[in-house]
């Protein structure tokens, strides 16, 4: 005869939304809305190096981007 236990786990929600949590949040969706504001940076001037404004905001954007992301792994590194 086999037994099965199962768990239930009750998860506080006030633990679930603390500082970290908001900050990790913040971090990783502030990329995604900075890409939506393409009104904002759909141009040809200013440029910079030959390119114009729409090319290398994108490249900037790719590198703060994953700077962001960085810095939210390491604030919820500490959480497994």
């Amino acid at each position: 005869m086999e037994v099965k236990v199962s768990y239930i786990r009750i998860v506080n929600v006030n633990t679930m939304m603390n500082g970290r949590s908001i900050a990790y949040a913040v971090l990783c969706l502030l990329p995604f809305l900075l890409y939506g504001l393409v009104n904002t940076y759909n141009g040809p001037k200013p440029t910079l190096g030959g390119l114009p404004f729409f090319y290398w905001y994108e490249m900037v954007l790719l590198v703060v981007g994953g700077v962001l992301y960085a810095i939210a792994a390491l604030i919820t590194r500490d959480r497994t």
